[in-house]
């Protein structure tokens, strides 16, 4: 608590007003920095809202002006697996810049201290400065420029990548990816990978490619905000993208979105570019505490970590 302001744990009577205010706080910043909009809808994001506080690995926030008991924005947090990751953090525009964004995020670094995280990890948005600043201040650390990619590609180079084969996730694949997941980042993600691979992630679209030997060379938990993706080699991981966008695309799904190292992977920049993917904006990668850099393969985050 502090003043007029306090942040409590989020009730299910709060998720109208929070995802107005999830809404319109995002869409209006996009706005002002010439971005597209961030959701489609007001029932867009009830349903994003509503899936974070039904989640098992999830823990939301709540602002609230302690006058007249308004919901101010509210802050979640991943934590079913080794590392924490905060947001996605929402705050009325009018109450921006008087401590309610400091107040959400300290409640969630709050948690997973309580919880035993040692490694906490988030996404942010390059444009938007002052939040950059004021998790700098609160002790993060800028890890990796990430380049969010977006949409179809118009041609689909398949003589390149024929001897790989790519399918949905099952749940027999859920070792295997959680072994690459490992050995890539050095801890441990199998709850995420669980889910998306059970369906009971609301936002999982997951899918693996093979060699032609049928062994598991990588995965993604689906190309859109949240999904990550992690792959043995840079060619792999072109070939994961390409194929799973041309199976969403078969399926009518929304256009792919993957948040990709452009430093450590420049190829795949260059070949999602070139078969006509689009940049949609630039992020950082941020931690406090541990932090360990993927080597020995490809990892691409998601909007989380």
């Amino acid at each position: 608590m502090n003043g007029r302001f306090w942040v409590r744990e989020s009730d299910p009577a709060d998720v109208e007003e929070m995802s107005k205010v999830f809404f319109h706080s995002f869409n209006s910043f996009n706005d002002s920095v010439g971005l597209p909009p961030e959701w489609p809808s007001l029932e867009f994001c009830q349903h994003a809202v509503q899936g974070f506080l039904d989640h098992p690995g999830y823990m939301a926030f709540t602002a609230l002006d302690r006058l007249s008991g308004r919901v101010l924005g509210s802050n979640f947090l991943e934590y079913h697996d080794s590392v924490a990751a905060p947001g996605p953090i929402s705050v009325a525009e009018e109450f921006q810049g008087v401590g309610v964004g400091r107040m959400l995020w300290q409640a969630s670094l709050n948690a997973a201290q309580e919880i035993g995280k040692e490694s906490v990890q988030a996404v942010q948005l390059a444009s938007n400065v002052k939040s950059f600043g004021l998790y700098a201040r609160m002790g993060f650390i800028p890890r990796e420029q990430l380049i969010a990619l977006t949409g179809f590609p118009s041609q689909y180079p398949e003589l390149e990548y024929e001897r790989f084969l790519v399918r949905p996730m099952e749940m027999g694949d859920i070792h295997a990816c959680g072994t690459i997941f490992e050995r890539i980042n050095g801890y441990s993600r199998a709850h995420d990978i669980a889910l998306a691979a059970s369906g009971k992630s609301p936002w999982a679209d997951p899918y693996v490619i093979e060699n032609a030997d049928k062994s598991i060379v990588g995965y993604t938990t689906g190309l859109s905000l949240l999904g990550h993706m992690c792959c043995n080699s840079e060619d792999s991981m072109q070939a994961l993208f390409l194929h799973a966008s041309k199976l969403m695309q078969e399926r009518q799904k929304n256009p792919p979105l993957i948040h990709l190292p452009g430093r450590l992977y420049p190829e795949s920049l260059l070949q999602f570019l070139t078969v006509g993917v689009k940049v949609l904006r630039l992020e950082t990668l941020i931690s406090r505490g541990v932090y360990n850099y993927a080597q020995n393969g490809c990892y691409c985050p998601g909007m989380a970590y």
